[in-house]
């Protein structure tokens, strides 16, 4: 686990990440979803095969069932200024590295996905809009004793419909006007977490004898 720090003094880190975007551009509810992030300017980044429709985007991995990666969301390449990173489907408190892998995994919270009001538990926006706040609330607390993240994964196809796109402006309209928190996208995310380390390396490495 990396022992991470956020800019600006914040205690929670919070990314917003739309699958599928390009699935669902046709029939406008990914369109309607991009104005409304951008409109509140969360910083969203896009998994798609082609350009994104606002933010940043990145290119998404498919696995089998049968794929020891089978929660892996999608990951990008090392390149200069970024390091090579991941999203992963999990509940883990905080972004950490990969050994095995040579990256970083940056999770994305399951039971914060707005994907629990299109299955079981068929959960009303307003009910997804609760939990993500409570969840939100708990990380900030959590946060005085060490910096949280929470990473929510939306789909054009559950929050690009009204009444789950106005639920989501008031879910962002709430971290907006928190104290201490840091929204940014999982390019930034990966470029600080990157520097992070580098900078701890380094002051390893100079107090060896």
């Amino acid at each position: 686990m990396v022992p991470l720090s956020w800019p600006r003094d914040a205690v929670l880190a919070v990314c917003v990440v739309v699958d599928e975007a390009t699935a669902s551009a046709a029939d406008g509810l990914g369109k309607r979803l991009a104005s409304m992030l951008c409109e509140r300017g969360a910083m969203a980044s896009w998994v798609g095969e082609s350009e994104p429709l606002a933010g940043e985007g990145l290119w998404p991995i498919r696995p089998s069932r049968d794929s020891a990666t089978a929660l892996l969301l999608a990951q990008v390449a090392q390149t200069d200024g970024f390091p090579a990173h991941a999203l992963v489907i999990d509940s883990a408190a905080r972004p950490h590295w990969d050994l095995l892998e040579a990256r970083l995994e940056i999770p994305l919270d399951p039971s914060c996905s707005d994907a629990m009001m299109l299955s079981p538990a068929w959960w009303t926006p307003d009910e997804w809009l609760q939990y993500v706040m409570d969840s939100f609330d708990c990380l900030h607390a959590e946060g005085a004793l060490a910096p949280t993240f929470l990473g929510i994964r939306l789909s054009p196809q559950a929050s690009g419909r009204p009444g789950a796109l106005q639920a989501l402006d008031q879910l962002l309209g709430y971290i907006q006007q928190r104290e201490a928190v840091w929204l940014t996208s999982v390019g930034e995310l990966a470029r600080h977490c990157a520097r992070f380390v580098s900078e701890a390396d380094g002051s390893s490495a100079r107090r060896q004898p």
